[in-house]
């Protein structure tokens, strides 16, 4: 029987609102989220667009994907997805994932005029 191909799914979703002025500091707080809990972190940036930004971090129990929304028609405001994920066949546990979780919306609250909301992903 083959081996299973190691793959993830996403299971909590961070949406993060913030003024086109503190986009370094939303790139500043992940790259300090990263450190302080030990991810792996790669930041790249996927188009001309200086605010489409993408960041994947890794660890051995979790992963986060971090994405531009789509920009908002009117106003200086731009959307990040930030999506945590489980390895399949070894789930993540509640013990591991609120904290996680509890600490990047903590971060991202500490940006000035943020609006950090959460949903629950299938698991």
């Amino acid at each position: 029987m083959p081996a299973e191909m190691q793959s993830y799914k996403a299971i909590r979703a961070v949406n993060v609102i913030i003024n086109l002025n503190q986009r370094d500091r939303y790139v500043s707080q992940l790259k300090n989220f990263a450190t302080t809990h030990k991810f792996t972190a790669y930041f790249s940036q996927t188009s001309p667009d200086p605010n489409d930004i993408a960041v994947h971090m890794v660890r051995s129990d979790v992963e986060l994907s971090c994405l531009y929304g789509e920009p908002f028609s009117s106003g200086p405001n731009l959307r990040y997805e930030i999506f945590f994920s489980g390895y399949l066949g070894r789930p993540t546990s509640a013990a591991t994932l609120d904290p996680l979780v509890d600490a990047l919306k903590k971060l991202m609250n500490q940006i000035d005029g943020a609006v950090v909301t959460e949903r629950p992903l299938g698991r």
